[in-house]
């Protein structure tokens, strides 16, 4: 080992190639630009494997055969060999070049040989001498002279001592989605001035509960895409220049998206009025006799009438309403209402219909204004990340609402059911994103109205004897009013934002 001498900043290099620097005697110098942190034999840089370039060595003209005549400068890019493989500079992965050292110049046509004719070391010290110096002083002076396959010194310069450069602060979020890009940053060292080939030689390790993932970005600065598979996980982000270490790191979790959110609601919820009342016709018991006569001349007919007499005005009154279909829901809605328990109703004939309305596919659908451009504007105002939506919006759904009012609803038994809807609630379940601005997810879609009759409905409808009986059981005898409640499930496939 004594025998092969490191290059350092005074070495000299010979090309077969070169017309005139072709022979240890014609060698030119070997100029170190590759690193600052090491030096030996009395304050030289020490060679490296990347001190490759015209920059680091110029031969002058090149004997390239296929140039009969004008010869081309010398344009050295060359990749070096028979490096010393047991001591490097661990944080710029850079290996010291020795004596032995030669490198291959593939700029020529017939690639060309590259030589150390002189090391640069310059030798002052006996065996002895040396012998007696610290390790860390015989490390710096010649760093080969290690004795054991672990004593592997790593370099670092500060007022002329050995140090070793180390990563100790890394900043990013804590927290973040699938597909979102994270930042990584470095930001503190163990030394105040770091070379600038140090900084962009660091390496990085990402583990995802336990599990590494490749890397192979360098640098002071890491920009990580957050995969789908990482959801509900911890990632670790490690910086490192020789070996990652949990002390220096930032753990992020990656959120889950949850199960079922409540998107958007119509200012009014339901069964109230904007003030947050109950509406009018969800009241119950709450007119006499003598001002239900007032409202129209022929309540007098209904309020002689038997509870009985009055729902049997309704059904027929529902027999009216649904020539086309619908009976059975219609029967089942005077009978919850006969039940007087006030509970909300729902049934899988008004849900189908909801789902099939020209007006609810324009209450979703309605370009600008409907349920799901809604849902992609706020989408892509935080990258996907639904989390940061501030939800419910209230009122902010435009487009038109959902009515049951046309002739086929006046066949089907729609109209009576429900006619005009008081109000709705949009719920995202299963929320997804399957590229950074492409997701899937359940629109949940419920439409709210009140089976119950108000002033207005009279003034409508008051010379048809079902709407006075109807009246009278609520608002006289107090049967209770109740809420329906239409869902539709629709899928978001596939969506861009």
């Amino acid at each position: 080992m004594s025998e092969k001498h490191l290059v350092c900043q005074g070495a000299t290099v010979y090309c077969d190639k070169s017309l005139a620097c072709n022979s240890p005697a014609t060698a030119v110098p070997l100029n170190i630009t590759s690193q600052t942190l090491v030096e030996m034999n009395g304050g030289k840089l020490a060679a490296t494997d990347k001190d490759n370039s015209v920059a680091n060595m110029n031969f002058g003209i090149c004997n390239d055969p296929k140039y009969s005549n004008a010869k081309p400068p010398c344009m050295a890019k060359v990749i070096w060999q028979k490096m010393h493989e047991e001591v490097d500079i661990t944080e710029a992965g850079m290996k010291f070049l020795t004596e032995k050292s030669e490198a291959v110049c593939n700029v020529c046509s017939v690639p060309g040989k590259i030589r150390i004719a002189f090391h640069g070391q310059v030798a002052t010290l006996t065996a002895d001498n040396f012998n007696a110096l610290p390790k860390t002083v015989q490390f710096a002076l010649c760093p080969v002279s290690r004795e054991k396959e672990n004593d592997r010194i790593e370099f670092g310069q500060k007022d002329g001592r050995l140090k070793r450069v180390l990563v100790k602060e890394v900043k990013g979020n804590t927290t973040a989605h699938p597909f979102e890009k994270v930042i990584y940053k470095v930001t503190a060292y163990n030394e105040p001035a770091v070379p600038d080939n140090v900084r962009e030689s660091i390496r990085w390790m990402v583990s995802v509960d336990g599990k590494e993932e490749s890397v192979s970005e360098t640098g002071e600065t890491l920009e990580l895409l957050i995969k789908s598979e990482w959801t509900g996980k911890d990632v670790t982000v490690m910086p490192y220049l020789r070996k990652p270490d949990e002390e220096v790191s930032v753990k992020t979790t990656v959120e889950r998206f949850p199960k079922s959110i409540l998107f958007a609601r119509s200012m009014k919820k339901p069964g109230k009025t904007l003030t947050g009342e109950t509406a009018e016709d969800m009241l119950c018991a709450d007119k006499t006799p003598e001002e239900v006569c007032r409202m129209h001349r022929l309540f007098g007919l209904q309020l002689k009438a038997s509870d009985r007499e009055l729902f049997a005005d309704m059904h027929m009154l529902a027999g009216m309403g649904s020539l086309s279909g619908g009976g059975e829901l219609l029967t089942a809605l005077i009978g919850h209402f006969k039940d007087s328990t006030g509970t909300p109703f729902s049934n899988a004939y008004m849900d189908q219909k909801l789902k099939e309305h020209p007006s609810f596919h324009t209450f979703v659908y309605q370009k600008g204004k409907g349920v799901l451009d809604n849902l992609k504007k706020q989408l892509k105002d935080v990258s996907g990340n639904i989390n940061k939506i501030k939800m419910p919006l209230i009122g902010k759904i435009t487009s038109d609402r959902t009515k049951f009012n046309t002739l086929k609803d006046k066949l089907n038994g729609m109209t009576l059911a429900v006619d005009d809807t008081s109000a709705y609630e949009v719920y995202v379940d299963d929320y997804k994103l399957t590229a950074p601005n492409t997701f899937n997810c359940n629109l949940r879609v419920i439409v709210y109205d009140n089976y119950g009759l108000d002033a207005e409905d009279i003034a409508k409808y008051g010379t048809m004897a079902g709407f006075r009986a109807w009246y009278v059981l609520q608002h006289v005898r107090g049967y209770k009013p109740f809420l329906t409640k239409m869902t539709c499930i629709i899928p978001i496939r596939n969506k861009t934002f």
